[in-house]
């Protein structure tokens, strides 16, 4: 089951354009340096897929409703929607708060979660076509986003999202996740 989906889900999802999805409020503009021990070799991005079987009673479409809840939160965790960029004089990573906002994506699937077994064992080609892409930038004068979220809604009106999120930031997230596997 895994190779017929791989060859027809990147068929069956349609994109919509990236956007930004920014704080709902003002945010402090700063430039946080990271620590010593947030190294390259510790700059990796982490995919995680969450999904949500649909709701017989209430079938509206989710993707406003966590756009608004996602921008009401970055008013807390505002560090997420900077950028990462190098500094000129050392090459290390800081990160610039500026409230540019966090890349949000809006997929469609033309196929139930079911077909899919839920996302349980799914095929690696299969399941990227359902989270974000973060490319790091090695670059100095190139930044990038240290979080990015998509959401895809599946025909039986479930819905996942998925989320790509760098090491290099949120460690600590990835440490409690990878320990209670």
């Amino acid at each position: 089951m895994a190779n017929q989906t791989t060859q027809s889900l990147p068929f069956l999802l349609e994109k919509k354009p990236v956007e930004l999805v920014k704080p709902s409020k003002h945010t402090p503009c700063e430039i946080l340096s990271l620590s010593i021990l947030d190294n390259d070799f510790l700059n990796e991005v982490h995919a995680t897929i969450y999904v949500f079987k649909a709701n017989e009673e209430n079938r509206n479409d989710p993707v406003s409703l966590l756009r608004k809840a996602f921008s009401d939160l970055l008013v807390y965790y505002y560090p997420l929607s900077g950028k990462l960029m190098r500094r000129e004089n050392d090459q290390k990573l800081q990160l610039i708060c500026r409230g540019e906002g966090v890349p949000f994506e809006v997929a469609t699937a033309s196929l139930d979660l079911s077909s899919l077994n839920y996302i349980e064992n799914l095929d690696d080609q299969v399941a990227l076509q359902l989270v974000p892409e973060i490319e790091i930038a090695y670059d100095t004068n190139v930044s990038y986003q240290p979080l990015a979220l998509q959401v895809t809604k599946f025909a039986c009106g479930g819905f996942t999202i998925g989320t790509a999120l760098t090491h290099i930031v949120c460690d600590g997230f990835v440490w409690l996740r990878s320990s209670m596997l």
